[in-house]
């Protein structure tokens, strides 16, 4: 089931946090049933969002979605399709499932954090949650244990800690589908990874990218 419905905001990405701190939980609280998975990435001037299964009722509430979106200037243009990915630097269409629910879980903690940031509750620096989430994340893929809090104020973190932990627990489940298809892939679809949750934190940008990876 590798069909997804696809929706493209095309804006700035000065607008991109408040896309989804202030319009994405909203369309996420009224989702219609059935939808049993989704995950969002940004890129230079787009907000990328996918949501499965494909349904009639998901496109019009998408649609009714983006017209609000638009009609307050947070976005210049929305477009949906049907999207079917091929995974390649994932690990191919085996880890399919496993490749999604851990976009799923990380994108949940992602918007989480940004929330927690915006309400002034979370003042860790942004690049240094980014670091404390990549080794985290790298930590586990290998089989490590999840560590949310270690090396962050604890009481943030703890904040976090329940998305940090569901993010290790599928991380780990992924790790050990690529290892089993082929060993050698482990190194390079953990770099697709963490280039991933990158995007979720923040719209291409290359310098930071460089920076960010050094310090994780």
């Amino acid at each position: 089931m590798n069909t997804w419905l696809a929706a493209t905001l095309h804006a700035s990405p000065s607008r991109h946090d408040a896309l989804l701190v202030e319009h994405l939980p909203r369309l996420l609280e009224t989702l219609p049933d059935g939808v049993d998975r989704w995950f969002f990435s940004r890129g230079t001037d787009t907000l990328d969002l996918r949501f499965r299964p494909v349904s009639r009722s998901l496109r019009l509430h998408l649609l009714l979605w983006g017209m609000d979106v638009l009609d307050d200037g947070s976005a210049r243009r929305m477009t949906l399709e049907a999207h079917r990915d091929d995974f390649r630097g994932l690990g191919g269409p085996a880890t399919a499932e496993a490749a999604t629910e851990l976009f799923h879980a990380d994108s949940n903690a992602v918007l989480t954090q940004l929330r927690l940031a915006h309400a002034g509750v979370l003042t860790i620096p942004p690049a240094r949650l980014a670091a404390l989430a990549a080794a985290d994340l790298t930590r586990t893929w290998y089989g490590g244990r999840a560590e949310a809090g270690a090396a962050g104020p604890p009481q943030q973190m703890a904040l976090l800690a329940p998305w940090w932990k569901r993010r290790a627990e599928v991380a780990r489940v992924y790790s050990r589908v690529v290892a089993w298809l082929d060993p050698a892939l482990v190194p390079p679809v953990l770099a697709h990874v963490l280039r991933q949750h990158r995007l979720r934190l923040a719209s291409v940008q290359p310098a930071p990218e460089r920076v960010t990876a050094q310090q994780a």
